[in-house]
């Protein structure tokens, strides 16, 4: 758990509008991944002023409070499932959240915990739980390209459709590639866009989710979230429409259109990416992917 270069941008920003006032609960105390220059422009763009000897001296610390401290936030707190690393809250978020910390924050910051925690329902559930209406969520966590790193990867409609189900509203997912310099991408909703998105990328990923909770007491799950094209279709494709789309599949048109796709564009895409160091190869529906650029995007 920890905040690196991008994750500090996006708390900067959701300082910067208004989304993040001067409390933070993190799930995890989180350590610090991310050098001088990375932090002074993080405290720049949440709208606070250090000098640069403040931010030597908190970026020279192994845990995020004194940066977060620079970054307008008076009272941090950790939230772990153990005290080794002195979180102030200790909870094991496989198991329900005591009614105790129910409401307890307005921005809850996780930077990399939920996909080390098994039961996904009751981990969402208490996140949920601790965030109070009207408080921001921000999950940041790998994707694309890091398998094994936690027990789970997830993707833009598990998001977009469980935070929906748990209480939040104005849910967005963002694409986050780590080699540098990172580029920023906005994933629509699936539901919205009428199709899935499928992608590969050239890099290992992470995701970044921004979300606002709105409505009263959640104390159980509201329902279990289905995928956007089963939930919208309710499985009514027909057997022609089915077979249609297997012919489809199977065209030489496909094929080759597939064939230059994996064999020619990708290659040359990753290519050009790791050499020149720009784009986001993998992202093919470009239409389904919006860059932005989180130092003056209201992400």
């Amino acid at each position: 758990m920890g905040i690196n270069s991008d994750e500090a941008l996006a708390i900067a920003a959701l300082r910067r509008n208004k989304l993040a006032g001067d409390e933070i609960v993190c799930l995890g105390r989180p350590e610090l991944f991310l050098d001088a220059r990375e932090a002074a422009r993080a405290v720049v763009a949440s709208g606070a002023a250090a000098d640069a000897g403040a931010i030597s001296a908190a970026v020279r610390e192994p845990f995020a409070e004194p940066l977060l401290r620079l970054m307008g936030f008076s009272r941090i707190r950790s939230l772990d499932a153990s005290p080794y690393e002195g979180a102030e809250l200790i909870h094991d978020l496989n198991t329900p959240l005591p009614d105790a910390l129910v409401g307890t924050t307005g921005f809850l910051y996780d930077g990399g915990t939920m996909e080390h925690v098994f039961d996904v329902a009751t981990v969402l559930l208490n996140m949920a739980r601790l965030v109070r209406p009207g408080g921001t969520l921000l999950i940041s966590t790998p994707a694309n390209g890091q398998c094994g790193h936690g027990f789970y990867q997830y993707s833009p409609e598990f998001f977009y459709r469980a935070l929906e189900a748990h209480g939040f509203e104005d849910v967005r997912v963002y694409l986050v590639g780590l080699m540098k310099p990172s580029r920023w991408f906005r994933a629509v909703d699936p539901k919205a866009a009428g199709r899935r998105l499928q992608f590969n990328t050239a890099e290992p990923m992470q995701l970044i989710v921004v979300a606002r909770r709105t409505g009263g007491e959640i104390t159980a799950r509201s329902h279990t979230p289905l995928q956007s094209d089963y939930a919208e279709q309710g499985w009514k494709v027909s057997a022609e429409e089915l077979r249609q789309a297997h012919d489809d599949w199977r065209s030489p048109k496909a094929r080759l259109r597939a064939a230059l796709r994996d064999r020619a564009i990708y290659p040359a895409a990753i290519a050009v990416r790791h050499v020149l160091g720009f784009g986001m190869p993998g992202l093919w529906r470009r239409s389904h992917f919006q860059p932005v650029d989180p130092l003056s995007s209201a992400i």
